[in-house]
This record gives C-alpha cells, structure tokens and sequence, in this order.
C-alpha cells in the first residue's frame, strides 16, 4: 500500500527474508526466533503460506528486546542446531533484534547452509533494489552470490 501510493519501494524484512530465501534457491527451511510457540506458528503458517516447506521452528522465548539483544551466541547456535538437522536447504533467523552480522559465517560454516539472517536479508534487498550487487565480507553466503 505504501509502494502504490508513494512510487517508491518499501522493504520489509519478511518480504525480504523471502526475496533472499527464492535467491538462494532454498525451499524447505528450518527457522530460529526469538519468540514463543504461539508465535512460531504464526511465522510457521506464514512461510508455508509462501510456499516453503518448514522442515523445524526452534523459538527461544524471549520476552522483550532487551532480552532478545544479549541472546548469547551460544544459545543462538545451539537453536540452529535444533533446525538444521531436518534436511533444510536454508535456514532462517526471524527477528530483527537478535544478534546475527557478528557470526553468521561461522554459523554457515558450522551447518554448512546459507543462513538468511532477517536485518541481512533487508540490507542486500534494500543494496539489490537500489542496483549494488556487490558482495559484503562477513555476511554470509547471501552476499556472496
């Protein structure tokens, strides 16, 4: 609604999330939130609305930003951990609070899958749209490609 009145591209970081997600070619997905099971399954449901398959959703329950900015690496971690393992082809971190441009690569290297961190996916789809297709070091795969 904002785009058609204004003119001008509006980003969002679940639309972008998704942008990134069809990028990467990644159709089953296991994802990580900071959020509690109800939720989830509103972020479930959304992505197989998308037409994803959501192989795992691991919520760590946070309940508010300030809990979900010192969400430790190792607890961040040990959620992907929980989803990696169901055969994703990608996985998702949704959230924009939690922590993510710090460790992505050594997360990716570790599960050895593309993460699609939330405030990630917005910069390359904002950088994307405003035609910079430049890689970022310490990204992740998503700016890599």
């Amino acid at each position: 609604m904002i785009q058609n009145r204004t003119g001008l591209p509006v980003h969002t970081p679940s639309y972008a999330t998704r942008a990134a997600l069809h990028h990467l070619g990644a159709s089953r997905i296991g994802i990580v939130t900071p959020f509690d099971d109800a939720a989830n399954e509103n972020v479930r449901k959304l992505y197989e609305a998308w037409g994803f398959e959501v192989s795992g959703i691991k919520g760590l329950n946070r309940p508010g930003f300030s809990e979900i900015a010192s969400t430790s690496d190792r607890e961040t971690a040990q959620a992907f951990a929980e989803v990696a393992g169901d055969n994703a082809e990608a996985l998702v971190q949704v959230g924009t609070g939690l922590p993510m441009l710090h460790h992505i690569d050594a997360l990716e290297d570790r599960f050895d899958l593309p993460i699609v961190a939330a405030n990630l996916a917005s910069y390359w789809q904002g950088l994307r749209a405003a035609g910079i297709d430049d890689g970022v070091a310490g990204a992740g795969r998503l700016f890599k490609l």
